[in-house]
């Protein structure tokens, strides 16, 4: 009977929020074009002047493309030839307070004035498909984890000599994608950086040097030519102040979304939360963020090529009981691809903002989010 109330007060409580709130509309801009086949994305300050900045490149050429405006962004060239796949994430290598690009087995240094080209060093790293950053030794000092389906999953110790050979450790092995954006945390609740492959997550023990891989995740992917490929994000969902996991299918037509909490301390069993059982949409973008500034994590997901749907679409799932139980589906975006796009606020207003784009297909795009200008208009 308790129950029956609760949920009976919570369903009042998210009709009337419904009433009352708006989700917020995205206006979409073109940032600029590049060739197509591009990743290695990041949404970063890279001038350092208080606004997000957006990184993308192929395999012959980097770009990052300066704020200016809505409507209104710099192209330059950061740098050529990078020794990688898809895989590139930018922060700070050398410690100068300016991020770098680290793309795969290159590494490009930022020289703090957008006039000017940036310096590239080979890291001997491998040609990443998927780049993530975290403290993995505990030195207080972000590292490098990269994926590569063949070669497998390392992690990079380049704090001694960033110019020099970077130190490589093997995790395990690799999948085509599962470890991007954000398939990082502290699973086990020992204090230390663990990471996410699709249905597998590896415990890091002795500060990385030696790493136990535990088949306990019910994400499994049963693709002939991709399997066990997927997006992750780790992210405390019910507020209970454990890791939870995002992750939503990759490489097939009709990708489902999910996430998963722990049922033990130590990670060994999960429950499975599902959030769209069938996208219609093969999901290459994934982000994790509180997009209408309600307190909670709402999900974005965008499709791209390989799509059931005939339109490629993007959906944001609002988080409507605060506690991932219950959701709400927006679809801001049609017709357009989107691959590895990062969220953001790119215009310090306030809201988080999306940049996108596709993998076949030129045009870079700027989802602005207009929840602060909404405000502002009641």
């Amino acid at each position: 009977m308790k129950k029956l109330i609760y949920y009976i007060i919570l369903n009042i409580i998210i009709n009337s929020y419904s009433v009352f709130c708006q989700f917020p509309e995205f206006r979409y801009s073109v940032i600029g074009s590049t060739d197509e086949l591009s990743g290695q994305t990041s949404l970063v300050d890279v001038d350092k002047d208080g606004d997000l900045d957006w990184i993308v490149g192929t395999a012959d050429t980097i770009w990052w493309f300066e704020y200016q405006g809505a409507d209104h962004w710099i192209k330059h060239i950061l740098g050529l030839a990078p020794a990688t796949e898809t895989g590139g994430i930018a922060l700070d290598v050398d410690g100068d307070g300016f991020v770098d690009q680290v793309s795969g087995g290159t590494w490009y240094k930022n020289p703090g004035d957008p006039g000017k080209m940036w310096t590239k060093f080979s890291s001997k790293a491998i040609p990443a498909h998927e780049c993530i950053s975290a403290d993995i030794n505990n030195d207080g000092k972000p590292e490098v984890v990269m994926m590569n389906d063949t070669k497998g999953i390392y992690w990079y110790d380049f704090s001694a000599a960033p110019t020099k050979a970077w130190k490589g450790t093997r995790i395990g092995d690799g999948v085509r994608s599962g470890i991007g954006p954000f398939g990082c945390g502290d699973i086990d609740e020992d204090g230390d950086i663990d990471i996410v492959r699709t249905n597998i997550w590896f415990e890091n023990q002795n500060n990385g040097s030696r790493w136990i891989p535990h088949l306990s995740l019910k994400m499994v992917v049963r693709d002939l030519t991709f399997p066990n490929s997927s997006k992750a994000w780790v992210i405390d969902m019910d507020k209970d102040g454990d890791a939870d996991i995002v992750q939503a299918e990759s490489y097939v037509p009709d990708s489902k979304v999910i996430w998963s909490a722990k049922m033990d301390k130590r990670g060994n069993t999960w429950y499975v939360n599902n959030v769209d059982l069938s996208t219609q949409q093969e999901i290459q973008s994934l982000a994790v963020a509180d997009f209408d500034n309600d307190g909670d994590p709402d999900i974005f997901v965008g499709g791209s090529t390989r799509t059931k749907d005939f339109h490629k679409r993007s959906f944001i799932y609002e988080n409507l009981d605060g506690m991932g139980k219950q959701w709400k589906k927006h679809e801001i975006l049609v017709d357009q691809e989107s691959f590895d796009a990062r969220a953001g606020d790119v215009d310090g207003d306030g809201d988080i903002d999306i940049v996108g784009k596709p993998w076949h297909g030129a045009n870079n795009y700027y989802l602005r989010n207009m929840l602060t200008e909404l405000k502002q208009n009641k």
